[in-house]
This record gives structure tokens, C-alpha cells and sequence, in this order.
């Protein structure tokens, strides 16, 4: 009677497994977030397969899971990875963490937020179950691995030995050297478990040390070759776990192979439906469409940073509506969608001189940052935390208030209260945000907070100064409601 009961629990026990292993602890404690902050974590999920292929910041802001410190600065979250591996990115303040996590980790942050670029004195502890001991563990390796590509894979070997024997070669070192690596890793104490993390973290280092390999030899057969070796050997199948088909250079490879490997017209239409619609076929299918949308979303932002003189709307639209077309509506369509949208308004208002200023704003001394001969009426000031999500669903309505009120003499300035916007700055700014980027720091924002009336920053928030800096209205509606600020400000000038 009772070995069927016992029978039942154990494959109970058995199917609740698995998940329990796929869980992973992160907790921390943030300084300087008195004044505001949050905590962003992204992991992989059903909708985001891989957080490699998030490179923007917009997009990672947008999906990334957020958290509000307690007010003695601790945070907790409990996050559940579908993988038994998996790469997991924190954000806090202005500071990013990366790191590989195995099911049953524990991870725990200690960062201090910085005020200003002058004392950029940021703490940070990573306690992490196989990091810290294992820092001197033959720590040039990756040095010397580097050395050997420069010397087999330089014109002069290739010449005199053939690309196949070089590459073969470089095959050995890589064997002997990362095996006496892991050997290492073995003796001072690290699990056979945090060694497979590891050595998946290294493999996939190794193939985009590769990808991005600058290859400078004229003879197209041996970059046949070469292409063929990287294809064959630093991605297979018994190399890369399955979720590492979901790394960029990855999937790149795999868009190229056989008859596209050599093609010289990269943006075919084969290519662009496996890169930005149906994805790879490589991949489980709910998971490669979800992959091709957030290459969307990257190639918005790639035209998006100002680099490249080519402004892509015409295919990036067609994609869009053809993925409607087929029903995708999975969350990264959504974010793809909108990052398009307020790509193609940037673009059509027009973007005005870049203000990007690495010091603290001063409320009193406006004609220190008040552009010569420019007549100002008032001072829009937009109080925002950079890891926010409310933050970025505002980047599209605060961009048309901005270009509404620049006829109406009306500056605009951006302080952020987690100073963690620098590396997104010039993003934003093509996304269509068009006013001053300024640090803050404690003084300054305690100024601001005390206009505002309250204690901390919890959502972003919109001032209206007169332009010697005294408050004009301090209760503008949310920037989401864009008919109603520019009313607001009109009565107030």
C-alpha cells in the first residue's frame, strides 16, 4: 500500500528537481542610494534566451527585472535561469556586473554609488562561490594564448607552413594550455560543477577572440579555410552547450554558413529573415524568433549611436511588419517595436548639438552652462534614475515635450540621480532625447529633491526652473502625458 505513495513522491521529488537547481540567489547592498536608486538584474528567460545578444542599453533597461533597495540599502531577488549555466548581468548605480552562474548559486554585490567623475571611487565585492580564491591561478594563460594566435595565425606562418597546419597548431597550444588552466583550477579547490561554468566562460571568450580576429592575409583560400575552422571547431556542437547558440557570434557563423559563408551581399534576403525574422534554425523556434527580435532591437541601436553616416528604416520596417504578419507578439517584439519607433522620431524632429557634460549641475551658475547669445525663458530639468524602467518608457514622450518647447525658448537639462547614464548618453540622444546630459551629486541633488518635496527619487520627475534657477512649478504632469506638460510649461512662461 504504501510503494505506490513512496513511488509518487519520488518522481515528485524528481520532477521538482531540476527547477530547484535553475534557481539562483542574488542579494547586496547598495551606498549613496539615499537619495534614489534601483537594481536591475537580467537573466535569461523565455522571451530573453540569452542576455549575450543585449548589447544596447536602452533594450537591457527595458527587460532587465527591477528592484528597489530597502531604505539600509539591501536588495534580494530569487531568479530562476532556464539553463543549468547561465550568463546573469546586474546593473546598479553606474556600475555593470557580468558574471556565470550555476543553478543553486548564491551571488552577493556591494557597490557604492559615485557622485562625481573627479572622485570616481567606486566599491564593489563580488562574493561569488567560485570566484576570489582562484584569482592566481595561472593568470597569464590568456596572454599566451594570445601570443600563439599572433604567431601561427600571422602572413609569414601561414606562408611558409599552409593556413591548415597552423590552424592545427594553434588547436595544441589552445589543448595544453587551457588544460593546464583547468588543472589548476582542479587542484585549489574549485567543483567539478564551477569547473564546467568555467570552462564554458573560457570556450566562449576563446570563440570571440576568434570572431572578431582581424585576419590580415590576401589569400581568399586560406580565409576559406579559416572560416571553415572557426565554423567546424570553436562552435560545434560537443564545443558550445545549446544555449551558446544564442551568443551573437554564434548565430553570425551560423547565418553564413555553406553558400552564405562567402557571400558578398550580407544583407540578402536570405540573411535578413534568418538574422531579423524566422532566426536561426539552429535553435528551438519560440526561442530563435525571440533572438531575431533582439537583433532588431541591436541593429536600431547599432544606426543609433551616431557612428555610421546610414539610417536604416526601410528594411527594419519591412522586418517589423513581416514578423507581425507571421503573429510573433513576444515581449522582445515589443521592445524591438518601440525602439524602432523612437529611432524613426529622432530622425524626423532632427537632432540638435550634443550637451554631454561630465560634471555635476549647479542650479546657481546657469551662465557657466548656458550656451553664449542663447535666449532661455525656463529650464525644463528632468529628474530621472538610469536604471529605471519608468525612465526609459518615458524617453519617447519627454523627446516630443523637448522638441515642442524649443521654440518656446525652453532649455532642457537631464540630471541623473544614479549617475549610471554615461555609457547610454549618446544613445538616448539618437533615440531622440535632445537636451542636456549632466552629472549629479549629492548637493545638487538634495536641491532638487527638496523643490520637488520629497525625500528620495523613487519615478522620474519634471521641474520647471525660471532660467536664474529659482522653481517655477514643481507638480508638472508625468512626462508621459505630453499634451499636458506643454500646456503646463506655456502657462507658466
Amino acid at each position: 500500500m504504501n510503494r505506490p505513495i513512496s513511488i509518487l513522491l519520488s518522481l515528485v521529488f524528481l520532477v521538482t528537481l531540476p527547477s530547484c537547481q535553475h534557481r539562483v540567489m542574488i542579494a547586496g547592498r547598495v551606498e549613496g542610494f539615499d537619495q534614489g536608486g534601483k537594481v536591475l538584474i537580467l537573466a535569461p528567460s523565455r522571451d530573453v534566451p540569452a542576455i549575450d545578444n543585449v548589447s544596447d542599453w536602452w533594450t537591457v533597461r527595458s527587460l532587465a527585472e527591477e528592484i528597489t533597495p530597502d531604505s539600509s540599502g539591501r536588495f534580494s531577488a530569487r531568479i530562476r535561469v532556464p539553463y543549468r549555466i547561465a550568463s546573469v548581468s546586474l546593473l546598479c548605480g553606474d556600475q555593470q556586473h557580468k558574471v556565470e552562474v550555476l543553478g543553486g548559486d548564491s551571488l552577493y554585490y556591494h557597490c557604492r554609488l559615485t557622485d562625481s567623475v573627479k572622485r570616481r571611487q567606486a566599491s564593489t565585492v563580488l562574493a561569488y562561490s567560485t570566484v576570489d580564491r582562484f584569482d592566481s591561478v595561472y593568470p597569464d594563460w590568456w596572454y599566451e594564448y594570445q601570443g600563439k594566435m599572433e604567431q601561427w595565425l600571422s602572413e609569414s606562418a601561414i606562408r611558409e607552413h599552409g593556413m591548415r597546419q597552423a590552424l592545427d597548431s594553434l588547436d595544441r597550444c589552445w589543448d595544453t594550455i587551457f588544460t593546464k588552466y583547468l588543472s589548476g583550477l582542479s587542484v585549489a579547490g574549485m567543483d567539478g560543477s564551477h569547473l564546467a561554468v568555467e570552462k564554458r566562460l573560457q570556450l566562449r571568450h576563446r570563440a570571440g577572440r576568434h570572431y572578431f580576429a582581424d585576419l590580415k592575409v590576401e589569400d581568399l583560400a586560406a580565409k576559406r579555410i579559416y572560416n571553415h575552422w572557426r565554423l567546424s571547431s570553436l562552435f560545434r556542437k560537443s564545443v558550445a552547450p545549446r544555449q551558446d547558440r544564442f551568443v551573437e557570434g554564434y548565430t553570425e557563423f551560423y547565418h553564413y554558413r555553406g553558400r552564405l559563408l562567402d557571400s558578398s551581399t550580407p544583407d540578402s534576403m536570405e540573411v535578413i529573415k534568418l538574422r531579423y525574422i524566422t532566426g536561426s534554425p539552429a535553435l528551438p523556434q519560440r526561442w530563435a524568433r525571440a533572438n531575431a527580435a533582439l537583433n532588431i532591437a541591436g541593429r536600431v541601436a547599432f544606426h543609433a549611436t551616431g557612428n555610421t553616416p546610414e539610417q536604416d528604416t526601410v528594411v527594419l520596417a519591412r522586418v517589423l511588419v513581416e514578423r507581425a504578419k507571421r503573429g510573433y507578439h513576444i515581449r522582445a517584439d515589443s521592445v524591438a517595436r518601440a525602439a524602432f519607433d523612437l529611432y524613426r522620431a529622432g530622425l524626423r524632429r532632427g537632432h540638435v548639438e550634443r550637451s554631454f557634460n561630465n560634471q555635476a549641475w549647479s542650479l546657481g551658475a546657469q551662465s557657466a552652462v548656458t550656451p553664449a547669445g542663447e535666449r532661455t525663458k525656463a529650464i525644463l530639468v528632468w529628474c530621472w534614475l538610469a536604471n529605471s524602467q519608468a525612465a526609459m518608457r518615458q524617453v519617447g514622450p519627454l523627446a516630443e515635450i523637448e522638441h515642442r518647447l524649443r521654440p518656446l525658448d525652453v532649455r532642457s537639462v537631464h540630471v541623473c540621480f544614479d549617475n549610471g547614464d554615461r555609457a547610454m548618453r549618446e544613445e538616448l540622444y539618437q533615440l531622440g532625447l535632445q537636451g542636456e546630459y549632466w552629472y549629479s551629486d549629492h548637493k545638487v541633488r538634495g536641491q532638487l529633491l527638496e523643490m520637488l518635496g520629497e525625500p528620495k527619487l523613487d519615478t522620474p520627475r519634471l521641474l520647471l526652473l525660471s532660467s536664474d534657477g529659482r522653481l517655477l512649478d514643481a507638480a508638472l504632469p508625468d512626462a508621459s502625458d505630453v499634451e499636458g506638460v506643454v500646456k503646463r510649461v506655456g502657462k507658466r512662461l
